[in-house]
């Protein structure tokens, strides 16, 4: 008798195959559907992180989000989706971002990049990077792109930055 689990795991070398297919149809739906398995498919993490780099934008797109859904480790997975937050394609950019949310506080060695992705001209990703940053359990050292951020044209954005703040005051009050 056969279990979904078994089922689940069985189909993850197919889809990784079809990652590579040069019908992009078929690359984007395994892309999304290795996502949709979530941690059973941590053996394609390697193959998604290939795809981040693959010229068409909705492939890249899906292999961010994937990556944010499937990866346990951050080790390989943020390392990606902070370079992915330098893609030309603002929808590439918003999906590595959402990702990096599900990561919390394993991203506060790449603070800088995530610092610099605040100054994005897309609210969305803002929004997402504030996340991670306003996650992470580390007292920030430098407070000056949070502070400027209290004026961001995103609500969102602007309490987010507040509440880092009013935090960051907290943590530094009970050091002292």
């Amino acid at each position: 008798m056969n279990n979904s689990k078994t089922v689940d795991e069985s189909i993850i070398p197919n889809l990784i195959a079809q990652l590579r297919s040069k019908n992009l149809s078929i690359a984007i739906n395994a892309a999304r559907s290795l996502g949709i398995l979530g941690p059973k498919a941590v053996k394609a993490v390697s193959h998604l992180v290939i795809a981040t780099s693959h010229p068409n934008t909705e492939l890249r797109e899906q292999a961010c989000a994937s990556i944010g859904r499937i990866a346990e480790n951050p080790i390989l997975a943020i390392p990606t989706l902070a370079k992915a937050l330098n893609d030309k394609k603002t929808s590439v950019r918003r999906y590595a971002a959402a990702s990096l949310v599900e990561f919390r506080s394993e991203v506060t060695p790449f603070a800088s990049q995530l610092y610099k992705s605040l100054r994005d001209s897309d609210e969305h990703v803002r929004e997402f990077i504030i996340s991670s940053i306003e996650n992470m359990d580390e007292v920030i050292k430098d407070l000056s792109v949070i502070q400027e951020k209290r004026y961001d044209s995103n609500s969102f954005v602007r309490s987010a930055a507040e509440r880092i703040l009013n935090k960051h005051k907290k943590l530094q009050f009970d050091v002292a």
